[in-house]
């Protein structure tokens, strides 16, 4: 019987892909129904609005902690319809996420599998984002982090079937003996290796190594009951098979000049396969200690594609916070970099008048393992829902914006890793929201990110063309627009490898450049535009703005240049730093043997 005039309850809808409102219309302006009734497990928003005490009663009694809490997961509709579910602890203890399992329910029937597992599988994200008052925190399946009483938090399904293709892998943990690097152990089958199927697995090493006799062995129930070592296999006998004391059949069927891959088969065990062991004296560069393998099954029948139930499954287990870890929290990537080349750096913004009025959560980073497009490591970055606020995104979701978009998941991130290159860019947004021309500050922390000595990193503010060195500075002073509603700068972090600029990517040789001169981004455009060019020989380069009788309008780069890939920014000036007028321009690319034109559209 309490009316809603100084008070709001709702829940994110996922049919809706909006916020349902109690009692009022919802936050796409339409009325779709009362946000469900709480129950544990589900999430909401309580929100105060003028201040003014409201007492509301709360009828239930607490979870019972001697089994485990299960929470229905709803599935994604549509690329622009995620499967963003709102949740909650459930339980009256404090809980961490990299606990939590997936039940999965399929036409197969039911199991329960970890949350490393659901997300090799590509069933859930493995990133919760929890809400702490003030912003979000994004904890991954390996590091987990606290949810305190009463938290809420998102977690994001990610698909609602499973394919036929599916029922060809198997999921292998990876570890091993030792602490020089030659031991591979895949172990762990999810599912388990039927009677005859086989298992196909993969060993990556650096070209440069000679190839080496294998050592292999297998195991069952666990790690400590292994075979004996059988006979070695030597690196060219490709199709020689030995079997293990345990029964099991290890065959070499390819020894390339970077990798070997092997097929494990039961032959005369009578115990499942737990592991399966290969040591040989390379420099192996993948799979990583830790990481999730996805083997190729053979042998199998392929079934078709099935839907998937999922439901989150919290463990009653009680978290000592004197215990926790904060460090993890702003750099959630602190023990799962296996590359001494690997980094991660936080990026943060914070009011300067507001200490409330923050993003700490973020960050770029590059590590083995990780994609230029969507991957496990990278994680979605859920806008605030409050009255002003400040927020870091880097921009996924835009078609229109070819370089940045992914294609398998458009997310705004707020974690985005990518693979070691020799130069890489990340383009990242710093939104506000009813804050207009406040002064605030982005942060990062440059002696803790692990920075190599080979990296050099920059800061570009698109808005004023003005570069700033991360490795010797810590922080960059901007101003928020003005004006109300949600509002947005332009920012660019450059990475540059200099030991891989000659030599190519991990020391492979380069694949030759081909000149270009790509449209700009954003066109039509109203401050600035990127322009991206590559250069295919070294020697002088020319890039200019032209006005369309032929007139210059400004030169951008006149200089002896390297061959590579270049992007610069044009910020609508003319050679004086005046604004020019609206019209269309033309962008030109000259060197000694090519010459390229583009055209752009400068709207105000």
């Amino acid at each position: 019987n309490i009316q809603n005039t100084n008070w709001r309850f709702s829940r994110w809808d996922i049919t809706w892909n909006t916020y349902v409102r109690w009692g009022e219309p919802d936050y796409d302006g339409g009325w779709h129904g009362d946000p469900a009734l709480p129950q544990p497990g589900f999430g909401y928003w309580f929100y105060n609005r003028y201040g003014s005490a409201i007492n509301f009663p709360v009828f239930g009694s607490e979870i019972d902690l001697d089994d485990s809490y299960y929470i229905p997961l709803n599935p994604p509709q549509s690329e622009s319809h995620p499967g963003l579910n709102q949740l909650a602890n459930p339980l009256p203890i404090v809980i961490d996420w990299k606990d939590a399992k997936v039940e999965l329910t399929t036409n197969s029937g039911v199991s329960e599998i970890t949350l490393s597992e659901a997300t090799s599988q590509g069933l859930i994200s493995q990133w919760s984002h929890r809400w702490n008052g003030y912003e979000y925190i994004a904890y991954n399946a390996t590091n987990g982090g606290d949810f305190l009483i009463w938290d809420g938090f998102w977690v994001e399904q990610l698909k609602d079937s499973t394919n036929g293709s599916s029922t060809n892998t198997a999921s292998y943990s990876v570890g091993q003996t030792g602490h020089d690097g030659n031991s591979t152990i895949f172990y762990n089958p999810i599912p388990a290796l039927p009677e005859g199927q086989t298992d196909q697995l993969r060993i990556d090493f650096s070209s440069e190594d000679k190839k080496k006799d294998i050592y292999v062995r297998s195991y069952v129930t666990d790690l400590s009951h292994p075979s004996d070592w059988a006979r070695k296999i030597k690196s060219n006998e490709i199709g020689t098979s030995v079997v293990t004391k345990q029964g099991f059949r290890i065959t070499l069927i390819e020894s390339e000049v970077d990798h070997y891959t092997f097929e494990v088969t039961g032959s005369s065990n009578t115990s499942p396969l737990y592991g399966v062991e290969f040591s040989c004296d390379v420099n192996k560069t993948a799979p990583l200690t830790g990481s999730t393998y996805i083997a190729t099954r053979l042998g199998g029948v392929t079934e078709s594609s099935s839907p998937v139930s999922l439901r989150l499954v919290i463990p009653p287990i009680d978290v000592d916070l004197s215990k926790s870890v904060p460090t993890v929290n702003k750099n959630p990537f602190c023990n799962m970099m296996s590359s001494p080349v690997d980094w991660f750096l936080p990026l943060s913004v914070r009011s300067s008048s507001n200490g409330d009025v923050r993003d700490t959560y973020n960050g770029i980073g590059q590590k083995a393992g990780s994609y230029s497009n969507y991957d496990m490591y990278d994680a979605r970055n859920i806008t605030p829902y409050l009255d002003s606020f400040v927020d870091i995104y880097f921009p996924h979701n835009d078609k229109n914006d070819p370089e940045n978009y992914w294609e398998s998941h458009p997310i705004k991130a707020s974690y985005d890793m990518r693979p070691e290159t020799d130069t890489t860019y990340w383009d990242f947004i710093v939104s506000s929201y009813n804050f207009s021309d406040q002064n605030s500050t982005i942060f990062w922390d440059p002696a803790q990110a692990g920075l190599p000595d080979v990296l050099e990193l920059t800061l570009i503010d698109q808005q004023t063309l003005n570069s700033v060195d991360m490795k010797k500075d810590s922080t960059y002073t901007i101003t928020t627009p003005a004006g109300d509603g949600l509002k947005t700068l332009r920012y660019r972090i450059m990475a540059v490898r200099t030991d891989l600029i000659v030599s190519g990517v991990n020391g492979k040789t380069p694949q030759p450049m081909k000149f270009s001169l790509s449209h700009n981004y954003p066109n039509p455009f109203n401050a600035t535009t990127s322009i991206h060019y590559v250069i295919d020989r070294a020697g002088k380069v020319n890039l200019a703005i032209y006005a369309l009788d032929g007139t210059l309008v400004k030169t951008i780069v006149d200089q002896h240049q390297n061959s590579g890939d270049y992007k610069v920014f044009w910020n609508g000036t003319d050679q004086m730093g005046k604004p020019v007028s609206s019209g269309v321009y033309l962008t030109r690319l000259t060197t000694d043997r090519n010459v390229k034109t583009r055209k752009m559209v400068l709207l105000k």
